[in-house]
This record gives structure tokens, C-alpha cells and sequence, in this order.
């Protein structure tokens, strides 16, 4: 590098050193297999965002229903391939200003700012019903091969207090969601000083688990 330098006038060289790191940082930031923001990459976002006081945002968790079933019976590259194909599903689904990323195995999350009930309980059904009829592979063999998710939507948050209730609370609607029969929608269980939730919608089956 030493040498280099006495080539390149020093502010190339700064200048190349920053976009590599930029570029590693961004490779950290994002999943390789579906290039959506990994979990490193929202937890550098939301710390963003919340440093800018935003005004509060929905969590919408993601996940795969019978994702070990695919791989079973079809293998792990065509496990992938869903995977990617739920992505882009995903990205299509959601609104110009939210945010999904892979937060890890077949579990995704959309984050929709603003806070709004029935604006996430939109997207949320956007993204069921649309994962519902695509068809994830093309070809022989593939006709039949299609999946379903559960979506758990958690309340406002805000800052990382609230960001970490938002976590487990959602987490918790989505496993109710699953044991309820998966393929739907589902709601955080809501606190007492916390907005009303919509009920039906457009159709939506919502099912709101009891205290």
C-alpha cells in the first residue's frame, strides 16, 4: 500500500478505500442468497431511524409454512429457490417505503413506517395472498409446487424499547397464527393503551387470539 501510495495521489487512494469498505459493509448488510437486507443490516436501519425520532413503524413477521417438507421432498437447492422466489414476492408486495429483509432459515420481515393499523394489515394479506397463488418454480416436476406463509403483525414501535416488545410480540402472533392452521394473518395480542386493531377487511379472515 506503501508504494502505492507514492503512485497514486493520496486521494485516489482514499477515495478507493472508501468504497471498498463501503462495499463490504454492504455485503455484511445483506443476505447472500436473496440479497434482502440480513438482520445486521434492519439493526443498522432501524438505529437510524430511530435516532431521527421517526414516528413509529410495524413489524411484520414472515415465515414459511411446512419450509422443511420443501426440502425434504425436493431438496435444499430448490428449498433456495423458494426462498428467493418469497423474496421477490415480498419486494413486489410491499409499499415503496417499507423494508423486508431475511431475518434468518424461511423467516422474513417487512417493517412499515408510519404506524398505521389497517395500512400494515394491508400489506400484511398482500403478502399472504400473493405468496398463495405465485407459482415458486417453473418446469417439469414443479407444477405442484407452491407454499403458503403466516404473518404475525406486532404494535407501533418506536425506539428500541419498543422495537423489542415489537420482536417477541409479533414472533408470538405468528406461532399462534401456525397453531391455528397457518396461512393467515394474525395480530399481536394488543395492550391497553395501544390503537384499536381492524377487524375484517376486504375479505381478510383475521383472527384475533383472546387474552
Amino acid at each position: 500500500m506503501c508504494s502505492l501510495a507514492t503512485i497514486i495521489p493520496p486521494a485516489i487512494v482514499w477515495l478507493v478505500l472508501r468504497r471498498l469498505t463501503d462495499t463490504l459493509r454492504g455485503v455484511a448488510a445483506h443476505d447472500p442468497l436473496t440479497q434482502l437486507l440480513n438482520r445486521r443490516g434492519l439493526g443498522e436501519l432501524l438505529d437510524a431511524s430511530f435516532r431521527r425520532r421517526n414516528t413509529g413503524a410495524r413489524l411484520l413477521l414472515v415465515d414459511i409454512d411446512h419450509f422443511k417438507c420443501i426440502n425434504d421432498n425436493y431438496g435444499h437447492h430448490v428449498g433456495d429457490a423458494v426462498l428467493c422466489a418469497v423474496a421477490g414476492i415480498l419486494r413486489g408486495a410491499v409499499r415503496k417505503d417499507d423494508v423486508v429483509c431475511r431475518m434468518g432459515g424461511e423467516e422474513f420481515a417487512a417493517i412499515c413506517p408510519g404506524g398505521d393499523a389497517e395500512t400494515a394489515l394491508r400489506v400484511a394479506e398482500c403478502i399472504r395472498s400473493s405468496v398463495e397463488s405465485a407459482a415458486m418454480l417453473e418446469g417439469p416436476g414443479y407444477e405442484d409446487l407452491r407454499c403458503t406463509v403466516t404473518v404475525g403483525i406486532s404494535e407501533r414501535f418506536a425506539d428500541h424499547a419498543s422495537w423489542e416488545r415489537a420482536m417477541r410480540a409479533a414472533d408470538a402472533a405468528l406461532y399462534r397464527g401456525k397453531n391455528a392452521g397457518r396461512n393467515r394473518v394474525e395480530w399481536a395480542l394488543p395492550s391497553p393503551a395501544s390503537d384499536p386493531v381492524p377487524t375484517l377487511q376486504m375479505g381478510v379472515e383475521l383472527v384475533r387470539a383472546a387474552p
